[in-house]
């Protein structure tokens, strides 16, 4: 699984610009820009036959809820073949739950995306990164709310100043009035209390006008269902792990939950670590696959933890996420010398990544305690 506190907002972040006529005062209504974003997206799927929506690898439920708006949208614009496309898996009990729910027809990523007119991608930006397109594919439409590297397309609505891209697309249906039932607006409002935590991370105004404008259609016995998801047997053994194996050093805390087919389970672990007295910064890892992943949650307002896993992983994998959630991956041929079997694996990956992580944090290798199985 990047987001606000960043300097950018709004027009300045689309590929093209968008220059409403102003108001005689000299500034413009945002119901005004608003409209004009929304105008220039139907503009664009106008006499489109087909649209892929594709989401980010194991979509989550603002990518998920997103994907479903944008279709709506592009219903409106008469464009009736729209598919979902996705890569990586849906694993979270949350996640699983809200496709089963919406009944959300799901697509593996493949080549046939290729044969739609036009291709969007929500919740994400760049091909490739993220994601299960080809590095280079051309896509036509990108709506998201993470920082990065502005995507060369014909139409880009980045906003990172926001906190869910579910967000960014209310609006789009506030612009165009268009008509909303009650189980859209229930995905819709579960995606932005998800992506926020309940209106406790990164919140904006934003996300408080669009939950207020969903809130009369919402289905409240729906809404319950989603939010109440069972947990798997994996997931409880993963967080029964993550605590048995836990090293802290002062507000830091480091846990694997050892081999997991589900590599969800890594942020509902940290999640439940944050909880711990004292604690204020949290990073689980676990071997999934051929890879380590990690996920990192914190609550100190002092660090930022898509900067802090990059310095830690960045030279040997991948990082990146938010300021107060963030994930990594490392290949583990990076552990080729270890047999693959057993513990002795998962043991010396521990002492590496907590070394790594420690000493990123500003402790030396004194102070950081002696890993016991």
């Amino acid at each position: 699984m990047s987001n606000d506190n960043h300097p950018a907002a709004g027009p300045e972040s689309q590929s093209e610009p968008i220059d409403p006529e102003p108001e005689e005062t000299g500034t413009t209504e945002p119901e005004s820009v608003e409209r004009s974003r929304a105008d220039r997206l139907v503009e664009l799927l106008d006499g489109t036959d087909s649209l892929a929506i594709v989401c980010h690898d194991n979509p989550d439920p603002d990518c998920l809820a997103s994907a479903l708006a944008l279709k709506r949208v592009a219903e409106y614009a008469s464009v009736w073949d729209v598919e979902f496309f996705y890569g990586g898996e849906v694993t979270h009990p949350q996640n699983r739950v809200f496709v089963n729910l919406l009944d959300i027809d799901l697509q593996y990523c493949s080549d046939a995306v290729d044969d739609y007119d036009r291709i969007a991608l929500v919740d994400c930006s760049i091909p490739g990164r993220n994601n299960s397109l080809e590095p280079g594919t051309e896509v036509d439409i990108v709506i998201d709310h993470h920082p990065g590297d502005e995507p060369p397309t014909e139409f880009a609505d980045v906003r990172d100043t926001y906190s869910s891209t579910t967000t960014i697309i209310v609006e789009y249906h506030r612009a165009l009035d268009l008509p909303l039932d009650a189980e859209l607006a229930t995905a819709l409002l579960f995606a932005i209390r998800r992506e926020t935590l309940d209106f406790l991370r990164n919140v904006t105004e934003k996300e408080y006008e669009a939950a207020l404008y969903l809130h009369p259609f919402v289905d409240l016995n729906l809404l319950k269902e989603m939010n109440d998801p069972p947990l798997s047997e994996i997931t409880v053994d993963a967080i029964a792990n993550a605590i048995q194996t836990r090293t802290v050093q002062s507000a830091y805390l480091v846990a694997t939950v050892g081999r997991s087919t589900e590599r969800d389970t890594l942020p509902q672990a940290a999640d439940y670590l944050l909880n711990l007295e004292g604690v204020q910064t949290v990073l689980v890892f676990g071997i999934t696959g051929n890879e380590i992943h990690a996920s990192a949650r914190s609550t100190d307002s002092r660090v930022d933890l898509a900067n802090l896993l990059e310095e830690v992983f960045g030279d040997v994998g991948s990082a990146g996420g938010h300021e107060d959630m963030a994930a990594a991956q490392i290949p583990l041929g990076l552990f080729a010398d270890v047999s693959e079997e057993g513990d002795d694996l998962i043991d010396i990956a521990a002492r590496i990544i907590e070394r790594r992580f420690f000493r990123a944090a500003g402790y030396e290798d004194k102070d950081i305690p002696k890993r016991t199985r």
